[in-house]
């Protein structure tokens, strides 16, 4: 993800980062639209709920998937978090399209057809 786009987020939701450090965010760029659209989704939930606040430390890939290392929240704000780390499973780590799970020299990741190819 690059840094326009980190500022962007923190930006849209700095409730969710209030207590990150400099080295939180590790994701793949084809994820982006992936991470907006958890973070949309989880502050209407907050909004709408009783829920406890959430503080993001770290988002970053590991074994292929999206995860969400943060602290707060309720079950549903829980559940939410782990749709989208599932979600990511699902979609190429370069450009976001669908893809499968491929192990390699780089280790595990999401790769498309055509990413595949290349990769």
């Amino acid at each position: 993800m690059d840094q326009q786009k980190i500022k962007r987020l923190i930006e849209t939701y700095p409730e969710f980062f209030k207590d990150t450090g400099a080295s939180w965010l590790e994701c793949p760029d084809g994820w982006n639209d992936l991470i907006a659209d958890l973070f949309e989704e989880l502050n209407h939930y907050i909004r709408q709920s009783s829920c406890k606040p959430i503080s993001v430390s770290q988002i970053k890939q590991k074994h292929g998937s999206l995860r969400i290392i943060y602290a707060g929240g309720d079950e549903e704000s829980h559940a939410i978090i782990g749709k989208y780390c599932l979600k990511s499973l699902e979609l190429c780590t370069v450009c976001g399209k669908p893809g499968d799970l491929v192990k390699g020299d780089e280790g595990e990741r999401i790769l498309c057809f055509d990413h595949k190819a290349v990769h």
